[in-house]
């Protein structure tokens, strides 16, 4: 069960299920709306947030596009641009690619995020979704970070990770 705090609907105004019978605007996105990809909820206060299912390492060549689906999930029926603003690393290693098309107001979207990296390795992304007239989240709500693993063009195959020992 889902403990979602802050909803207004529940008549204890503090704590809301996510089987409650009553709807809150701050329950979360389902995960079906986009699955192994970035759900990102817009609340009546048009605030976003951002959460990452199934998070594990995304594979991909070096220079080669990393393709994440995107689903947004928009109670607050905003229709303006959502930006997609990188954190880390700010080195110049990775290219982020988002439309800059207004969100439509639809209660749900899809989009597609594109990362380019240009490093071998491990590479830890970190990105914040916001719209135009928002400040960043204290909490980091509005943040989500990518694990990407990039080996050489000319490489067959991409390094396997190492085993760890999980009984020591």
């Amino acid at each position: 069960m889902t403990i979602v705090t802050g909803c207004a609907s529940c008549s204890d105004h503090s704590i809301c299920r996510a089987d409650c019978a009553t709807v809150s605007c701050h329950t979360p996105a389902p995960d079906s709306l986009v699955d192994g990809g970035i759900t990102l909820s817009v609340n009546p206060e048009a605030r976003v947030y951002a959460s990452r299912h199934r998070p594990g390492v995304l594979e991909a060549r070096r220079g080669a596009v990393v393709s994440v689906p995107v689903g947004i999930s928009n109670s607050g029926f905003v229709s303006a641009p959502m930006r997609a603003v990188l954190i880390s690393p700010a080195d110049g290693s990775v290219e982020v690619r988002w439309s800059a098309t207004p969100l439509d107001g639809r209660p749900t979207e899809h989009r597609t995020l594109e990362l380019l990296v240009h490093t071998e390795g491990f590479t830890e992304v970190t990105l914040s979704f916001c719209l135009p007239f928002d400040s960043p989240d204290l909490g980091g709500r509005d943040r989500v970070r990518l694990v990407i693993r990039t080996a050489s063009p000319t490489t067959l195959s991409l390094p396997s990770m190492p085993a760890h020992d999980l009984a020591s």
